[in-house]
């Protein structure tokens, strides 16, 4: 069981914030309530590898997750010699000329199964400043070297953020406008990642998302990805659990 302190997240939302990395069954309990407590964090994520409704049947992490996150991969050698074929001039790279407005829209439309907005202890306000910091630092390349963005009529009507490391990538941000979904829109933002990422010899792609995000599952799959990671994440609140902490 390791822990952590985030630091950013705790500045961000204004209170104390820690993370609990789990990689076996959870089964000390009174060790999570001792952190807990020594940390006098107001919240702790808890990341549990698997895809377990619970991690205990103890009152404090009896509950559901608050997200289940699958994280998808592709081998991209299975493109190498094929590379011609995904190209698409109508995505192109975000300009300053383009509406920045119009990508926190769609960010939020990307969001809407985000932890930061299914827990209601988050308000609408922490949730949309954090996924427009997310879009802004995309674009400054702080934490993505390609911002690539579909339009129709002039307007922006999807985006993709894309990472590179090394001889792999991630893909931070997809989002298709609700309108132009079921047109190939999500499609052509994945080709042109995968034209980009051939042209750099990369050869796998990582994208993350939710369990309960049906449709984004089963795009990725259609389209080749396979699953890589399951990890169910936890929201303990201090102030929810108070009184079950001092129990122990």
């Amino acid at each position: 069981m390791e822990i952590q302190k985030l630091q950013w997240d705790s500045d961000f939302f204004g209170f104390e914030i820690f993370r609990i990395n789990i990689k076996e069954e959870v089964n000390n309990i009174q060790g999570i309530t001792d952190t807990i407590k020594a940390t006098k964090a107001d919240l702790i994520y808890i990341m549990h590898d698997g895809c377990d409704d619970t991690v205990s049947s103890n009152e404090l992490l009896s509950q559901a997750p608050i997200d289940i996150k699958i994280t998808y991969s592709i081998n991209l050698d299975n493109f190498r010699f094929s590379r011609s074929k995904h190209i698409d001039e109508s995505i192109q790279l975000f300009s300053p000329k383009d509406s920045i407005g119009q990508l926190y829209d769609l960010a939020y439309q990307s969001g809407h199964k985000s932890r930061f907005k299914v827990d209601n202890h988050f308000n609408k306000d922490d949730f949309e400043r954090l996924y427009r910091i997310w879009v802004d630092n995309s674009i400054s390349q702080k934490i993505a070297d390609y911002v690539f963005v579909s339009k129709k009529d002039g307007d922006i009507n999807g985006f993709v953020t894309l990472k590179i490391i090394n001889k792999e990538a991630n893909i931070g941000l997809i989002a298709v406008d609700s309108k132009s979904q079921g047109f190939g829109v999500g499609r052509k933002l994945i080709n042109k990642v995968i034209d980009t990422l051939l042209l750099h010899s990369v050869t796998k792609l990582y994208v993350a998302t939710q369990k309960s995000n049906e449709g984004a599952c089963k795009f990725y799959s259609h389209l080749g990805f396979e699953i890589d990671s399951i990890t169910s994440i936890y929201h303990i609140w201090r102030r929810d659990t108070k009184a079950i902490l001092e129990a122990y």
